[in-house]
């Protein structure tokens, strides 16, 4: 599934399901994801994450990845957008920070904006502070953490009025993945820690395989 096919307009009840697989930092590892079917990878220019890549690294990664190319990023200078947008050749960006929608917005590319799900959250108002966002990744909430928390959020507070596609993240494993798609039918999933082994930060090929398979299994 290309990209572009799951617009800011796509509708959430599509009978496809856009899945990442995130975190990516290793060539072998992206082409066992383009290999599998995953829609995207994701590279994780966050340095204080175990999952983190320099833009050299990442450029390696790319290499071998036939599928969307992700940026992950937290409260960046524009300056290292830039030129990983410029080095990697990347399809989308994906902002876990602070990052308001000039900001966001300033690239002139397609973005996800990751919200970190906790009682109080106003997602309508989120929503529509970033109208113009290719999707809303909603993710859990753990204190000092962006993403990658191997942690789920509590399902039941999952919107079902919104416009905007909604990308499901946080605690999905291939255990899982198919009740979180048959439950809440998010435009798309995102897993990073769900594909690890005992090393966090180190891809599990069977995993990735195996998850892709679940969300393939209920999502196509």
């Amino acid at each position: 599934m290309a990209l572009t096919e799951l617009s800011p307009r796509s509708s959430q009840t599509q009978s496809s399901t856009w899945c990442k697989i995130c975190g990516i930092r290793q060539a072998e590892d992206a082409l066992v994801c383009t290999e599998a079917g995953a829609d995207a990878v994701g590279l994780n220019f966050y340095a204080a994450s175990p999952r983190a890549v320099s833009i050299t690294e990442a450029e390696a990664v790319v290499t071998a990845v036939s599928i969307s190319r992700v940026g992950l990023f937290v409260n960046p200078d524009a300056s290292l957008v830039d030129e990983a947008i410029s080095r990697c050749s990347l399809d989308l960006l994906q902002f876990h920070g602070e990052e308001g929608p000039d900001f966001c917005e300033a690239f002139a590319m397609p973005y996800m904006k990751a919200v970190r799900v906790r009682p109080g959250v106003d997602l309508r108002s989120i929503q529509d502070r970033y109208a113009n966002a290719w999707a809303l990744l909603l993710d859990s909430h753990v204190e000092g953490l962006r993403g990658g928390t191997g942690i789920q959020f509590d399902w039941d507070s999952w919107p079902c009025d919104l416009e905007i596609p909604l990308i499901l993240a946080g605690g999905l494993t291939p255990d899982n993945v198919a009740d979180a798609i048959d439950l809440l039918r998010p435009a798309g999933v995102d897993v990073s820690g769900g594909v690890e082994g005992s090393v966090r930060g180190q891809k599990d090929p069977n995993l990735i395989r195996k998850f892709l398979t679940e969300v393939r299994r209920v999502g196509r």
